[in-house]
């Protein structure tokens, strides 16, 4: 005699079945769920570490272009004024307004997100929000400037002028005395140097030219230097 079909059983067994599976991707989903959240805030560590060496670079860069900026404003006057400054004090000028740390911005951490689509991973969609805009829109990366060429001859000017263990000059002078007022020693005449600028027709242009260009500079890495503070301090409370 056939025997009829179970249904009690049938069916307590595939729920037994569906039970399982939802079980093993709810699982699964938890697993993932502790992966991605680890992963965030190995992410998030790095982001912050990009950003504050990025808020050093671009102090650096809004001391450097201030500095150059005085350097051009100095040797602007003295050029209109026809008095020749110390040979220490003309050299630094020179080299403080041809030469600017343009060091590129730190950015490796964000391109590996970009690249491997975990941008996703930062679950606070607002802070999410400020780092692309900070990576994409905030920040440019290379040279902070365009320098035009009236500006690009007078950085080789004083790439040729100035000795060559005055082109790394930070070192030499501390910042914040004014260029003029430098004292070095053992340095060669600068008398070719200050007939150079004192005798160019166009020397007037193109330090107006620098001393304009060093002040965008600075205004342009405060810009940086601010959206990178803010960005690091959001990064900090998370």
């Amino acid at each position: 005699m056939k025997k009829g079909i179970d249904f009690r059983r049938m069916v307590g067994e595939f729920l037994v079945i569906v039970i399982g599976i939802v079980a093993a991707l709810g699982v699964d989903r938890w697993v993932q769920g502790i992966d991605e959240g680890r992963a965030e805030l190995e992410y998030l560590a790095l982001l912050l570490a990009d950003v504050e060496a990025n808020s050093r670079i671009f102090e650096g860069m809004v001391s450097d272009w201030e500095t150059a900026a005085e350097a051009a404003g100095a040797l602007r006057t003295a050029v209109a004024t026809g008095r020749r400054p110390s040979d220490s004090g003309l050299f630094m000028a020179v080299a403080r307004a041809g030469t600017v740390n343009t060091a590129p911005a730190r950015d490796g951490s964000f391109r590996d997100m970009e690249a491997t689509g975990n941008v996703r991973l930062l679950s606070d969609h607002d802070l999410r929000s400020r780092v692309v805009g900070y990576f994409t829109q905030d920040i440019r990366f290379g040279r902070p400037i365009i320098e035009d060429r009236l500006d690009l001859r007078f950085r080789l000017f004083a790439r040729e002028q100035v000795p060559v263990e005055l082109h790394e000059h930070r070192s030499l002078c501390p910042s914040p005395t004014p260029s003029l007022e430098c004292e070095l020693d053992n340095l060669p005449s600068a008398e070719n140097l200050w007939r150079a600028l004192f005798e160019d027709p166009s020397m007037p242009l193109l330090l107006n030219s620098r001393h304009a260009d060093a002040l965008l500079g600075a205004d342009v890495a405060r810009s940086w230097l601010e959206s990178t503070r803010q960005l690091q301090t959001e990064l900090r409370e998370e």
